[in-house]
């Protein structure tokens, strides 16, 4: 990477600026990432919802307050995706948003359970 902004530098001053910048940025935000080491936690489970057979898709994210929340994603009958966030309150995983179908809605315990299943594996 260093090699291609010093051949830069010869031709345009401007962008070799911008790219020292970018190397230097690049290898400090690695540091602070391997001493701030999380482990991602995605994963994808067929569940049975209004009739049929659903892929929903989970990732674990870190809460602005210090908690936990999983972000889910479905597709309808149209192919639309579905996007939705579920938070731990008290001893369960509740659906976060209110503008979700009632299918998705009536499964929440279902996701409840996929949910704890992958937490007590990792």
């Amino acid at each position: 990477m260093a090699v291609n902004c010093v051949r830069i530098r010869t031709h345009q001053k401007k962008q070799y600026d911008s790219c020292t910048r970018f190397f230097i940025e690049y290898h400090s935000q690695n540091l602070i990432a391997m001493m701030l080491f999380q482990k991602n936690i995605q994963f994808s489970r067929l569940i049975k919802a209004d009739g049929m057979l659903r892929e929903f898709n989970f990732r674990k994210h870190r809460d602005p307050q210090g908690g936990v929340l999983f972000s889910v994603d479905v597709a309808d009958l149209r192919n639309n995706r579905i996007f939705f966030k579920m938070q731990q309150k008290e001893t369960s995983w509740r659906i976060v948003q209110t503008a979700v179908p009632e299918w998705v809605r009536t499964n929440e315990e279902k996701l409840h359970q996929t949910i704890e299943e992958e937490m007590s594996k990792a």
